[in-house]
């Protein structure tokens, strides 16, 4: 980014750093739990104004219908909750230069409500507050770096916008209307905050959800103890089984997360119930996962066993790698290519990659401590950042007969 392009933005963000950390704080203001999507609707309308204003026309996507055999896994993923009140998708479009479309990812609901996260606090170049990583830093570094691109007269390729406001709840319903662009966009850049001091995602791990319902015999614990039999009891005796099918070496995770069971003090339990995170490297190591995981479970034969994997994984291609290959480029003046990561938690980018889409995760400010009080991005991150996507974007505009000849 020593010249060109890279300098211009650069120098248009650097200069606009107060403006983009206002807005930050503006975006941490609203309380955008996944719970809440009176607020989460709140933060995309705000944002889809700031991208109509940029020349996007905006689409407006409710929560589609659970299906019936999906019922359950919504039931895990928002407790309490009815899944279809969940807030809306956005989708936002806009025409450019290039043969290609390009999406970006962002979204809009947080793991914490903003009175649980830390209250907005910039401290030694690091800003703090409820969902700064994950991701309101990363719709702010979206946004100004489209921002600079217009102000500037930067050509850009055809862009769209997708902001799902169920990511925290699994995407149940984000899930199909990101599958649906990424099918006319080969490039796919997702905003979520980079990993270990700035790395660059390239893969996502095939994550999914378990449920587990033991049933027992229901009995008074004084009067007839040996009548009963205790539901709780068979699936603390499962509980080690499940969590020792975690393989590190294989990339396989396994965690009982969730248990409850019983109905009165005084009566031995009849239910019981288990939720165990799952996840694995890919596909085929999912496969693998859930082979272990029912012949597990098999011998136990008052147990039910569910499964769902709402989110596959992201495994890169030479697509990818063109697209890490040209962040490479224009790295120089930003300190440097930090480098990439794979990781084994979810992401919506798994579904444009599912469809076909190169993508590129992590493009969002270096941050961390996710979904916790102490979560972060760094300042200065965020102008970079932008500078290095708007520089990627602008590229794009050339045509794929020679991104294909580069990758």
């Amino acid at each position: 980014m020593g010249s060109g392009v890279g300098t211009q933005l650069l120098g248009f963000l650097d200069s606009a750093e107060d403006r983009m950390l206002a807005m930050l704080e503006a975006f941490v203001s609203r309380d955008t739990q996944w719970s809440n999507p009176a607020g989460v609707e709140d933060l995309g309308r705000q944002v889809a104004s700031h991208l109509s204003g940029l020349g996007f026309a905006i689409e407006t996507v409710p929560q589609p219908r659970v299906e019936q055999e999906r019922k359950w896994l919504a039931d895990v993923l928002a407790p309490g909750v009815d899944y279809e009140s969940l807030a809306a998708t956005y989708v936002a479009s806009r025409d450019g230069t290039g043969d290609d479309r390009v999406l970006l990812l962002g979204d809009l609901d947080t793991a914490l409500s903003a009175s649980e996260g830390r209250p907005f606090e910039v401290r030694n170049g690091r800003v703090l507050g409820s969902g700064v990583a994950d991701m309101k830093g990363g719709l702010v570094t979206m946004l100004w770096a489209l921002r600079a691109l217009s102000e500037l007269g930067i050509l850009t390729p055809p862009l769209d916008i997708v902001l799902s406001g169920d990511e925290q709840a699994g995407s149940l319903g984000s899930s199909t209307v990101i599958s649906r662009v990424a099918k006319g966009a080969p490039w796919t850049l997702c905003m979520e905050c980079a990993r270990d001091g700035g790395k660059y995602m390239i893969s996502r791990g095939h994550i999914g959800v378990g449920r587990l319902d033991v049933s027992g015999k229901a009995s008074h614990a004084g009067t007839d103890r040996a009548g009963g039999r205790s539901a709780i009891r068979e699936l603390a005796q499962l509980i080690p089984a499940i969590d020792d099918l975690t393989s590190y070496d294989e990339g396989m995770l396994v965690t009982v997360t969730m248990v409850s069971g019983g109905t009165r003090r005084s009566v031995v339990p009849k239910d019981a119930m288990a939720i165990v995170d799952l996840r694995a490297l890919d596909t085929a190591g999912w496969g693998t996962l859930m082979d272990r995981l029912q012949e597990t479970v098999r011998p136990f034969d008052s147990v039910r066993l569910r499964a769902d994997h709402h989110r596959p994984g992201v495994e890169p291609g030479a697509q990818a790698h063109y697209l890490v290959d040209s962040i490479r480029a224009h790295s120089e003046c930003v300190g440097g290519f930090p480098g990439t990561t794979r990781s084994t938690a979810a992401g919506s980018s798994a579904f444009a990659a599912a469809s076909g889409s190169a993508v590129l995760d992590g493009v969002g400010p270096p941050g961390g401590a996710l979904m916790t009080d102490d979560e972060y991005v760094e300042s200065k991150g965020m102008v970079e950042r932008a500078a290095l996507l708007g520089s990627l974007l602008h590229q794009l505009t050339r045509d794929r007969a020679r991104a294909d000849s580069d990758a």
